[in-house]
């Protein structure tokens, strides 16, 4: 079944937003697991950077198969 460019775009974007939480969640544990020191707000910049390429990555690998399963 096609999926439409929508549905490919809401679907990252809960994907994205899940990644977001996790992500804040855990890399703060495991810089406090090896005394790494980190604060929130780095945390959280450093998430956003990597938020926004994910979800770059995942649209396009998205749009990529569905183009394939068009022909």
């Amino acid at each position: 079944m096609k999926q439409s460019k929508l549905s490919s775009l809401v679907e990252s974007c809960s994907n994205v937003i899940l990644g977001i939480i996790l992500s804040t969640i855990f890399t703060q544990v495991i810089c406090m697991v090896y005394s790494i020191p980190l604060g929130v707000e780095d945390n959280l910049i450093i998430t956003l950077w990597l938020t926004v390429i994910s979800f770059i990555r995942q649209y396009a690998v998205r749009r990529f198969f569905n183009g394939r399963s068009e022909g």
